[in-house]
């Protein structure tokens, strides 16, 4: 079943809230932090050109070592994305990824905008971790998981490295609707190419910010595997879960470039 937005044209443009929770702990130190840096700059260029077209985006970052914080200064961290521009983030600390995803829930859950479900898209989620967590992330994962936003948000986790823990991204993007845990390694792309990631990281935050904001209502959106599968590529391989491998001869599908139309949409099955 295609997406269409012809029913769409003449309404009013509803939010999409675009979330980013980023491990900025020392072990992104040097070429890591400044490839994460360069391609959060080029991916909020990359969303402006979107902005207004099917839905109004907001950006909210958080980033997260031993401590979380949010970047962007908006109301619980969602800010216009008009009025955000990229300040570079420095690598300290540890992986306190359980505070964060707490972080991430009390922001779903006290954010107005959010409350009214005929009001906003459900929002795109993205992570990036190039470790494992150092702090007890399954509590806060089960907090999480009780957020009716966050059950239907279309999630995405970057693994940097070989350090970078993929069994954890899989069950922190694999909340379903139903608030079940379920490991989702095909939502999960790994790399160790920071050029690939760069690429990556953009590529799907057009593609899964285009997904759901053509989306009708609550659960038609595009998957985050298939958002995942079309952007990395028929080259990218898949680890014997099916974490998604990409290097920088396989990353960076163009089914969503920043001149991409709702045309593109056309064939994707909705879920």
């Amino acid at each position: 079943m295609a997406i269409t937005t012809d029913k769409m044209e003449g309404t009013v443009k509803k939010e999409l809230h675009v979330f980013y929770v980023l491990d900025t702990s020392g072990s992104m130190s040097g070429a890591p932090i400044g490839a994460l840096n360069d391609a959060m700059r080029s991916t909020v260029e990359e969303l402006r050109k979107k902005d207004g077209e099917k839905a109004d985006l907001r950006i909210a970052v958080l980033e997260y070592n031993s401590a979380n914080r949010w970047v962007t200064q908006g109301n619980n961290g969602v800010e216009n994305l008009q009025d955000f521009f990229w300040t570079d983030l420095q690598a300290t600390g540890l992986t306190y990824l359980g505070g964060a995803l707490k972080e991430l829930n009390t922001s779903l859950s006290r954010n107005e905008k959010m409350k009214a479900e005929t009001g906003n898209k459900v929002p795109v989620v993205i992570f990036m971790s190039d470790g494992y967590p150092n702090d007890d992330w399954q509590e806060g994962l089960q907090v999480l998981a009780e957020n009716k936003w966050y059950r239907a948000a279309i999630k995405i986790a970057f693994a940097l490295g070989d350090q970078a823990d993929t069994e954890v991204l899989a069950k922190v993007v694999g909340v379903t609707k139903q608030g079940q845990i379920v490991p989702n390694y095909e939502a999960v792309i790994k790399t160790n190419d920071l050029q690939a990631f760069s690429n990556m990281i953009q590529v799907v935050s057009v593609s899964a910010s285009l997904a759901a904001s053509s989306s009708q209502m609550l659960g038609t959106e595009v998957g985050a595997e298939t958002i995942v599968r079309e952007a990395a590529g028929e080259g990218a391989n898949t680890d014997e879960n099916g974490v998604v491998i990409v290097d920088a001869t396989s990353a960076g599908g163009d089914i969503y470039a920043s001149d991409a139309t709702a045309d593109d949409l056309d064939g994707f099955d909705v879920i």
